[in-house]
């Protein structure tokens, strides 16, 4: 795959832009500047057109609105013992096609699983390794038209038929990817969208000599990069900030300072699903998302809210559950030090990960920035950005895939046994 290097796009600061967007200073704020002012108090959804994006002001009163779930899950995969294509271990994606049936990543056995609308097992593709029909680690699914199954295995794209019959593997040339982010950024991940273009998170590369120095919190940016199909050249879609963190000591000798991520800090997040190319960027610092369409069309999706204080005794709860995990044994004096260092936010991001988008368009936004709460409430969001309202699940559960009445993902018992659950929703 040949990509063209990309350039920063330069255009007005109002009326519509060129197909390739605005300068670093972003599009959302031209959007902003060239805006009406916002009413008082809104009667019903706004809908505004600035700069050539239209604006979505959700009212309070979506807010209020509480979804239908079914109080058992319609299906239900998966085992705590039992025949192992039914045990599931980090999965990492799922989706739902037409006819019922459901296409499952198990990333811990590194295979794809499809199985019928009543839950039946009917066939396992892949498994580790680097061959054409093996896998890396499988991260995502999308559902294209005729039920085509893609499967996102690191960069690449593995394409099945939906009885799982292999249909072909497309390798992203990371050569001529990085060619087209350019020497100032780096990319390391992104997404293959229904229409064939990949979407890519570059981050820009630091200026500076030596060790990294201690310092104040900040959020490294992202570039957010379309590249066409035809590989001519590609879309800067806007610049944003990526996880919050800060250089901070931990101690004599190599390795003294080191970068830790505060607790529900924001963050930029981005899912895919629909038809069309169709995706969603999600910066967590404001109560936003924008929608990012096919035809090059643009949505910014708001909703009143305020971002809630960060109590101390949260944040030792979230420490206590750090030095619980297995990856901080060797290292936990050096994170105590770092975390007695850093500077913790004074308010939690205004929603939670991750991000999901249905195969109908519809967005999942988790409303608490905590991970894997019970009970798990999302703000669910139509394709055109019009807020459905809230809808409450038991959890921990993450949401994988939905439709305009169904919502399919992963749930998980007691003892982290991870269960595929597929509920019913309604106004």
């Amino acid at each position: 795959m040949g990509i063209s290097r990309v350039r920063e796009p330069v255009g007005p600061p109002c009326g519509r832009t060129g197909r390739r967007g605005l300068a670093l200073a972003g599009w959302i704020g031209a959007v902003v500047a060239c805006a009406e002012p916002r009413p008082p108090e809104a009667p019903g959804v706004i809908e505004r057109d600035s700069a050539g994006v239209r604006i979505v002001e959700n009212p309070a009163a979506s807010l209020g609105r509480e979804l239908d779930v079914s109080p058992e899950p319609l299906l239900t995969v998966g085992v705590v013992e039992g025949a192992p294509e039914y045990q599931l271990f980090r999965v990492s994606a799922a989706a739902r096609l037409s006819d019922g049936s459901i296409v499952v990543a198990n990333g811990g056995s590194r295979d794809v699983r499809f199985y019928g609308p009543d839950g039946t097992h009917r066939a396992t593709v892949g498994g580790p390794g680097q061959g054409p029909e093996e896998f890396r680690y499988p991260t995502a699914i999308l559902v294209r038209p005729g039920d085509t199954v893609q499967v996102q295995d690191f960069m690449d794209r593995v394409t099945y038929a939906p009885d799982g019959t292999f249909l072909g593997r497309v390798t992203m040339d990371m050569g001529a990817l990085q060619a087209a982010v350019g020497e100032g950024a780096f990319s390391e991940n992104g997404l293959w969208l229904s229409d064939g273009s990949f979407f890519t998170p570059a981050y820009v590369r630091e200026r500076r000599t030596g060790a990294p120095i201690a310092g104040a919190p900040f959020r490294p940016p992202i570039l957010a990069l379309r590249i066409p199909g035809d590989p001519s050249g590609a879309d800067t879609l806007g610049r944003f900030g990526g996880i919050l963190q800060q250089y901070v000591e931990v101690g004599g000798g190599p390795g003294a300072v080191r970068a830790m991520v505060p607790p529900f800090g924001a963050s930029t997040l981005w899912a895919h699903g629909a038809p069309g190319g169709t995706m969603v960027i999600a910066d967590s610092e404001e109560p936003q998302v924008l929608l990012f369409k096919g035809d090059g069309s643009r949505v910014v999706v708001r909703w009143p809210g305020a971002r809630e204080p960060i109590t101390p005794e949260e944040v030792e709860a979230w420490k206590e559950t750090q030095r619980n995990s297995s990856w901080t044994r060797n290292q936990l004096p050096q994170l105590e030090r770092g975390w007695a260092a850093m500077e913790i936010p004074a308010q939690k991001a205004a929603y939670g990960q991750p991000v999901a988008m249905g195969r109908d368009g519809s967005v999942w936004l988790p409303e608490s920035p905590e991970f894997l709460v019970d009970p798990a409430r999302f703000l669910v969001f139509t394709p055109e950005g019009l807020l459905r309202g809230r809808a409450t699940l038991p959890g921990p559960f993450r949401v994988m895939d939905a439709g305009p009445d169904w919502v399919l993902g992963v749930w998980l018992d007691e003892n982290e046994v991870e269960f595929l659950r597929l509920y019913r929703i309604t106004e």
